[in-house]
């Protein structure tokens, strides 16, 4: 099995993950998504320099990974590209910085932001499917076109890496012994990505036409949901603890009252 076929099968078991049964997998999506979007804010509002208070946002994460029983593995596993940007950007406050100590902890700050903002919205992916967070955005009155968009960049990455792994077999199997592609090739073979895929797209298009599909649904003809107590009183929970924690020290306040 090669890097494409890992890729399609990492797809599939996101959306597995997402549509097994579970009290996180079927809370109201539009919860889910307007916790993940308040959270990822308040994390991002910390300066780099305070640590406590960047930490003491770990528990929302913590609470999710337990409740949904999600694998920190796959998790690092699966966002490790991003990690790993996140990895570079922050070591950059420590080159050019005045002060060593300001750079690491500037750096220890950034990179614990990026961290915990990766996986609050890995826990969104992997507990919500496409067509869910798609759902929630129509309620919220999100343009048509635009979700509509967005479901369909979300479907068309599995017919864009079947593409790339038929034409890479198609080039070892006229290039034996190379390792990789060319680098002379490079823009060819990205040209040739594209018109195929765009190719197969329109064909899928064509397919859903004739099936009588309209980018425009009508309010009435998708899946109804219901606001039910438990989503309600997550939503308050997290609401009110993710402000407490950012205006109030509390990892300090806790530590104060132990030592003292």
């Amino acid at each position: 099995m090669n890097r494409f076929d890992n890729m399609l099968g990492e797809m599939c078991s996101i959306d597995r993950e997402a549509a097994k049964r579970g009290w996180l997998n079927e809370m109201h999506p539009l919860v889910k998504l307007f916790i993940t979007i308040w959270y990822i804010c308040v994390v991002i509002s910390f300066k780099n320099n305070m640590l406590t208070g960047i930490l003491s946002m770990s528990l929302y994460l913590i609470v999710c990974f337990l409740m949904a029983d999600i694998s920190l593995y796959k998790c690092l596993k699966r966002m490790r590209m991003v990690l790993f940007a996140f990895f570079i950007f922050g070591g950059a406050n420590i080159l050019f910085s005045g002060d060593l100590y300001i750079g690491i902890t500037g750096a220890l700050g950034f990179w614990s932001k990026g961290i915990m903002s990766v996986f609050a919205v890995y826990v969104l992916i992997v507990t919500t499917s496409i067509d869910d967070i798609c759902e929630a955005l129509r309620i919220i009155h999100v343009p048509e076109l635009l979700v509509t968009v967005i479901m369909l960049i979300y479907r068309y990455i599995n017919i864009l890496i079947k593409e790339t792994k038929r034409l890479s077999e198609s080039y070892f199997v006229l290039s034996p012994g190379q390792k990789g592609i060319h680098v002379k090739v490079w823009g060819q073979f990205a040209g040739n990505i594209m018109l195929r895929s765009i190719d197969r797209a329109k064909r899928v298009y064509d397919s859903m036409n004739m099936a009588g599909y309209e980018w425009r649904i009508l309010s009435g003809n998708h899946k109804k949901y219901r606001l039910g107590t438990g989503s309600i009183i997550w939503l308050l929970i997290w609401t009110g603890i993710i402000a407490a924690f950012r205006i109030f020290p509390v990892f300090e306040l806790v530590g104060n009252v132990f030592v003292g």
